[in-house]
């Protein structure tokens, strides 16, 4: 084999390995991305599982503002307005937390399974905190909404 053909085939090895090492870093930097996605995802359902487990349930938090159910479940009837005041308050802390949650996890937490293969076991964690959303937490809009109005009528009815 002659110096010419040696280095030749020494070239395409060369440029061979540089194709194969671009490949790499770039495969690389794709599960690095993909990676990162889950990181999010199971972060920040984990996350908003503890927050819904502890929002749904009967305990309350450090700030006093109670838990979701424990202002949600109420249908015991109002007889003071003072009564119609803390409730109104209680709601609107445990709307705000929630907003907040949704502003810096809820969110993220959706846009990182945009792409997401349907039926994995992923997918279906991000369906079932999707459900559990829905229904420990969109209620409050309501509920602080018709606390609302009757506090603004209790309060036209005192002015009269």
């Amino acid at each position: 084999m002659s110096r010419r053909e040696l280095e030749d085939r020494l070239s395409r090895v060369n440029a061979d390995w540089k194709k194969t090492l671009s490949a790499a870093r770039s495969q690389n930097k794709n599960l690095r991305v993909s990676m990162d996605r889950s990181t999010t995802l199971q972060e920040g359902l984990a996350e908003l599982e503890g927050f819904l487990d502890h929002f749904g349930c009967g305990s309350g938090s450090g700030s006093g503002s109670g838990s979701g159910s424990e202002v949600l479940s109420s249908e015991e009837p109002i007889t003071q307005p003072s009564e119609l005041s803390q409730r109104t308050y209680k709601l609107l802390q445990l709307k705000d937390r929630a907003e907040r949650k949704k502003k810096s996890v809820y969110d993220e937490v959706l846009a990182a399974s945009v792409d997401m293969r349907p039926n994995t076991a992923l997918h279906r964690k991000v369906e079932k905190v999707k459900a559990r959303w829905a229904e420990v937490v969109e209620p409050l809009e309501d509920k602080y909404a018709a606390m609302k109005e009757v506090r603004r009528k209790e309060g036209r009815k005192e002015n009269t």
